[in-house]
């Protein structure tokens, strides 16, 4: 699993406990009219998805089940960093709609975006996804020099 990370720049981890992301499944159906799965179909605005969206984020933080799910799966994490881990409270809850370019993230890493570099980020789908949907990574991008980006700190 290190050297997954270390050489590929991710590593992927099948949680054992999962009943809290249960709980943030059912949050989300409760918040939004349809089905998830089905979102891409309704007629909402963006700033309705996005109400939406923020509405289901604070439910789930809230409860505080991504600190759940972590704290109940973290043997992968101690394994890696050690014992002294600060797990954040708060989250970003993306609902992304097929073939809806305003949805989708461009390449990036997060350390353009002001991340340390010595922060380790997590993304799990909330509901199954269609083959070939989801994060794209690119194999081993965190060697790469970042051109054109003045890093400050």
């Amino acid at each position: 699993m290190l050297e997954s990370l270390i050489e590929n720049g991710y590593m992927i981890v099948n949680f054992e406990s999962i009943e809290d992301l249960h709980s943030i499944q059912e949050i989300v159906k409760t918040v939004f009219p349809c089905l998830p799965t089905d979102f891409h179909k309704e007629s909402i605005s963006d700033d309705q998805r996005l109400l939406l969206t923020k509405q289901a984020k604070d439910q789930i933080v809230k409860h505080g089940l991504i600190k759940k799910i972590f704290l109940k799966n973290s043997d992968f994490l101690i394994k890696i960093f050690g014992p002294d881990l600060d797990i954040q409270s708060d989250i970003h809850l993306r609902v992304s709609r097929p073939n809806n370019e305003n949805d989708f993230v461009d390449w990036h890493r997060d350390t353009f975006y002001g991340h340390s570099y010595w922060e380790f980020n997590c993304w799990f789908p909330v509901f199954p996804l269609e083959k070939d949907a989801g994060l794209m990574i690119v194999d081993g991008s965190h060697l790469e020099v970042a051109r054109n980006i003045q890093v400050s700190q």
